[in-house]
C-alpha cells in the first residue's frame, strides 16, 4: 500500500484509502442502531456558542463552548489551522491528499498522489499513459473559506520519479476560487539549510491514527537529506527530540502529501516545498521527511499553469483572512453520544458574501445546517449540505444582515470537525487585491474610454488614469526617467507617477505609484504584451490631513 514503508526506502506521505472510509461510513449506522438504540438529537433550543475570529497561524485554539474539546495535535505535532486560505484538502474515489492554489484554477500538489497503484508507483512517464489515473471525474478539492471545486484536467511532472525528483502534479480546477488569494511559489533560490518553514496539511496526527480531514499546520527547520535522498531535488528535515510546544516542531504524516512547505525570505511567505514522503510510517521522532523542491521546478510549473500562475482576479471578493474577508473559526468532536454542536455569527449590512464550510475527520460524517435568525433543524434551515463525508458548504451571497444559526450533526460515525464563516466584503471596498488592499481583480470597473497612455521610459505597459471620477489623466513628457508621468486638469503638472521596477526578490515585477494630489485617484495598469490590466484605486484625502501616499504592488506582474 502507497502508505507502507517502502522496502529499503523512504514512505509517501500519501492518500488516505477513501473508499475505505466511505465504506465503514455506509456500514456503521445500521451496527451502531442494533447496538445502542434510538439516540435523540439536542433540541433546537440548545445553547449555542459564536463563532470566534480565528486564531493567527501557530496560536492554540480555545475551545468555544460546553462539549466542545480539544482537536488533538494537527500534522504532527502541530496546532489546528485556520489560516493559510490556499490550503485545500484534495479528494478522490482512492484517497486524499492536500495541495497549494497558486492561480485562480491551479492547484499544486504531489504526483504520487496520482500515480500510486496498489503498492507501487508509477513514474510520470507512466501514469501521464493512464487515463484511468488523470481522470479529473473523480477528484474534487475543498477550500475551508470556498468549499468544494471540481477538476478539469490533471497533469503530472513527465519526470517524477519517488524519492529522486519531482513529485509534483497541477490540477486545474473546473472554476476560479473566488476570495482565496493564490500563493506564490519560490522563486527566489533554493533554502539554506537550517532554513525555518511551515507546513500545512489535512493528513493523520501519526501512523496509527484514523484522524485525516481536519487542517493543521506546524514547524519544522531543514536539514541535509539523508538515506540516498538527492539534496539536489529535495527539501528534507528530522523530526527528532526533545519536542517543542506544538506548533514549534512539527512533522507530515499520510494525507498531508501534496501539501504545501512555506517559507519565507524577506518578501511574504512563498511556497518552497510539495509534502513527498519521509523514512517512519509511524511519523514519529527519529522520522527524517523529505518534499520536492519547487524551486528546481518552477519552470515546469510556469509552463503548466501559464498565465494563471500567481492571478489575483479571481473574483469580485476581499481575499480571506486579509482586510474585509474576515474569518470565524470554530471546531468540536461529535460521537453517539454528542449528536450536535450549534453556534452563530453576526452579518452586517452590505455583505458581499458569506461562506461557512465544515470538514472533519474521515472517521465520521457530518453534516452542515445554516438558518438566518432563528435555529435551523435538520428539516428546516436555510441551507442544508448533506454529503457522504465532512466536507460540506453554505454560500450566501450578498446576504441580508442578521444573526445567523449554524447546525453541526452527526448523521455517522465520530470524531473532530472545524466550522469556517467567511465574511467577504466586495474587492473595491475590502483588499480584494494586489496594491496595498485596492481592488486589482475582475470586480475592478472598466477602464474610462479613450487611449491608453505610454511612455518610451516605461516600456511595456500603459496606462489610463481617472480622478474624481471625471476628470481622464494625460501624459507629460517631461518626466522622471523610466516613469510614466500623467497630469490631471493642469496640464504640465504632472501629478501621478507610475514606475514598473524588477523582478525583484520575490520574483515579481512591482508596479510604484506616487501622487502629489489629495484627490481620488483611479488608475488602469496595462501590460501590452499580454494584456493583463490591473486596477489601483487611490481615496481621496481629508482637508485635514496633508498624507497623499501612494502605493506599492509587490504581486503586479510576473517576469
Amino acid at each position: 500500500m502507497p502508505c507502507d514503508r517502502r522496502p529499503g526506502g523512504p514512505v509517501h506521505r500519501t492518500r488516505l484509502p477513501f473508499a475505505l472510509h466511505l465504506a465503514l461510513h455506509l456500514a456503521l449506522p445500521l451496527a451502531l442502531a442494533l447496538a445502542l438504540g434510538a439516540v435523540a438529537s439536542r433540541p433546537a433550543t440548545a445553547e449555542a456558542a459564536t463563532l470566534a475570529p480565528a486564531p493567527p497561524a501557530g496560536a492554540a485554539l480555545v475551545p468555544l463552548s460546553s462539549p466542545l474539546t480539544t482537536v488533538q495535535e494537527p500534522i504532527v505535532n502541530g496546532v489546528p489551522s485556520w489560516a493559510n486560505p490556499s490550503v485545500g484538502y484534495f479528494v478522490d474515489d482512492f484517497g486524499e491528499c492536500t495541495g497549494t492554489l497558486i492561480g485562480c484554477t491551479t492547484f499544486l500538489t504531489a504526483a504520487h498522489c496520482i500515480c500510486s497503484v496498489g503498492e507501487d508507483t508509477l513514474p510520470g512517464s507512466q501514469c501521464a499513459q493512464r487515463s484511468d489515473l488523470l481522470n479529473p471525474a473523480s477528484k474534487s478539492v475543498f477550500f475551508q473559506h470556498a468549499g468544494l471545486f471540481g477538476v478539469s484536467k490533471v497533469t503530472v511532472h513527465p519526470n517524477f520519479l519517488f524519492g529522486t525528483r519531482s513529485d509534483l502534479a497541477i490540477l486545474e480546477l473546473a472554476a476560479p476560487v473566488p476570495g482565496v488569494r493564490p500563493s506564490r511559489i519560490n522563486q527566489v533560490g533554493r533554502p539554506a539549510i537550517g532554513t525555518t518553514g511551515a507546513i500545512v496539511g489535512f493528513g493523520i496526527t501519526q501512523g496509527n491514527r484514523d484522524d485525516s480531514g481536519i487542517k493543521r499546520a506546524g514547524m519544522i527547520e531543514t536539514a541535509p537529506c539523508t538515506g540516498g535522498l538527492p539534496n539536489s531535488t529535495h527539501i528534507c528535515w528530522d523530526f527528532s527530540g526533545p519536542l517543542g510546544a506544538p506548533g514549534s516542531s512539527s512533522n507530515t504524516c499520510p494525507g498531508d502529501s501534496g501539501g504545501p512547505l512555506f517559507f519565507d525570505f524577506g518578501t511574504g511567505p512563498v511556497l518552497g516545498g510539495v509534502t513527498s514522503g519521509g523514512d517512519l510510517t509511524s511519523c514519529l521522532q527519529g522520522d527524517h521527511a523529505f518534499d520536492a523542491d519547487v524551486f528546481v521546478d518552477r519552470a515546469w510549473i510556469q509552463q503548466v499553469a501559464g498565465t494563471d500562475l500567481h492571478r489575483t482576479d479571481c473574483g469580485a471578493l476581499a481575499f480571506a483572512g486579509e482586510p474585509g474577508g474576515t474569518i470565524l473559526a470554530g471546531s468540536g468532536n461529535l460521537s453517539a453520544s454528542d449528536r450536535e454542536d450549534r453556534f452563530t455569527f453576526e452579518v452586517p449590512a452590505g455583505l458581499g458574501r458569506a461562506a461557512v464550510t465544515l470538514n472533519g475527520a474521515t472517521t465520521g460524517d457530518f453534516d452542515l445546517y445554516v438558518r438566518r435568525g432563528t435555529a435551523p433543524t435538520t428539516g428546516n434551515a436555510d441551507c442544508s449540505s448533506e454529503n457522504e463525508f465532512t466536507l460540506e458548504t453554505c454560500v450566501f451571497d450578498a446576504p441580508q444582515a442578521g444573526t445567523y444559526h449554524v447546525l453541526v450533526s452527526r448523521f455517522d460515525g465520530s470524531g473532530d470537525y472545524q466550522v469556517t464563516t467567511t465574511l467577504f466584503g466586495s474587492a473595491d471596498t475590502g483588499g480584494g487585491g494586489g496594491g496595498g488592499g485596492d481592488d486589482n481583480g475582475s470586480g475592478a470597473p472598466a477602464p474610462p474610454a479613450g487611449p491608453w497612455l505610454s511612455s518610451p521610459g516605461l516600456q511595456g505597459f500603459e496606462a489610463k488614469v481617472l480622478i474624481n471620477n471625471a476628470t481622464a489623466g494625460r501624459r507629460e513628457a517631461d518626466c522622471i526617467p523610466e516613469t510614466l508621468c500623467m497630469s490631471g486638469a493642469l496640464a504640465g503638472r504632472p501629478e501621478i507617477f507610475v514606475k514598473v521596477i524588477g523582478p525583484r526578490q520575490n520574483g515579481f515585477l512591482w508596479t510604484q505609484i506616487s501622487r502629489f494630489t489629495p484627490s481620488k485617484v483611479e488608475l488602469w495598469l496595462r501590460r501590452t504584451s499580454s494584456g493583463q490590466i490591473n486596477y489601483y484605486k487611490l481615496s481621496a484625502v481629508g482637508a485635514a490631513s496633508d498624507d497623499v501616499s501612494g502605493l506599492q504592488d509587490r504581486e503586479a506582474f510576473t517576469p
